[in-house]
């Protein structure tokens, strides 16, 4: 189980200006429960110890604890305690502009982009009839694109986010002035826009190319020379919330892309055009496409 608290921190001298650590946070796991609430509650002890030294002080009315669970596993009650008290226990929460609850489903993160996507439509509705589609395309990359794709390898994997690929194919329509019966595949590829999934699939495999020390091929880990020994080593888990994280999902991402574009990975500014111009060309609309793709 893990907790994380947001700790905004406050100076305890009243002629001081007040100062902010937006974000702060703490996590605590352990498989045993009892062990895990003590080590909850001499965590938050010691840096409360440590926050005092300092001349600083919690402020609990934004102190929240978050218990992560899987979706048919149920919470744990464990209180965390500092004298009079008690932290509130949440089951969402805002954390660098991302919404996440304590299933990591994504829904209310999603929810909250769809609402911000759906005013930027009609931003985009409102200024095409003074604007040329190049200016057009450039609101969509500065607004839309910079919205929708903010954390997408977090969350881009969820189901639910058929409802952003709406409003996404929506506005390259209001780019391009088509009717919404018109196919937006080539309208994609015209504009060499990524669709939703492509672009997540695009975003995934940027952060296994930059942080490729972190993965290891199956020759490392097998030193057995075999057709896949290039393959990233995919991780044994029965857990669905772990196979959708960005370290499983960047495996299976990679290990499924053309031999030729897999050796360009050492060099991240040739990965990074090839890709992009392998994923605009074939225009993916799901993981799906993506994986059966000969």
């Amino acid at each position: 189980m893990i907790y994380i608290n947001d700790l905004p921190l406050a100076i305890n001298n009243i002629s001081t200006p007040i100062l902010f650590a937006d974000d702060t946070s703490i996590l605590i796991t352990d498989k045993n429960i009892d062990i895990l609430a003590s080590k909850l509650n001499m965590a938050f002890q010691e840096i409360n110890n440590w926050f005092m030294s300092n001349l600083l002080t919690i402020n609990f009315l934004k102190t929240h604890s978050m218990q992560f669970i899987t979706k048919n596993s149920k919470p744990i009650g464990s209180k965390i305690q500092y004298k009079t008290n008690e932290l509130t226990e949440t089951s969402h929460i805002t954390f660098l502009g991302l919404e996440i609850d304590n299933l990591l489903s994504w829904n209310l993160h999603i929810d909250k982009v769809s609402n911000k996507l759906t005013s930027i439509c009609f931003m985009l509705r409102a200024a095409k009839p003074y604007m040329s589609p190049s200016s057009l395309k450039t609101i969509y990359y500065s607004l839309f694109h910079s919205v929708m794709s903010y954390g997408i390898i977090f969350w881009g994997h969820s189901s639910n986010t058929q409802r952003v690929f709406v409003l996404q194919k929506r506005a390259i329509r209001l780019i391009t002035g088509q009717g919404n019966r018109i196919s937006c595949r080539q309208i994609f590829k015209q504009l060499e826009i990524l669709p939703l999934k492509s672009q997540y699939i695009y975003s995934t495999l940027l952060f296994v190319s930059k942080h490729n020390h972190l993965f290891t091929t199956n020759f490392n880990t097998h030193n057995i020379q075999t057709r896949h020994s290039d393959n990233l080593h995919v991780p044994s888990s029965s857990l669905t919330v772990f196979q959708k994280g960005i370290y499983f999902s960047g495996i299976k991402i990679f290990n499924k892309l053309p031999v030729e574009l897999k050796q360009l990975m050492g060099s991240t500014k040739h990965f990074k055009t090839a890709v992009r111009r392998y994923l605009v060309s074939h225009c993916f609309y799901t993981l799906n496409e993506f994986f059966n793709m000969d």
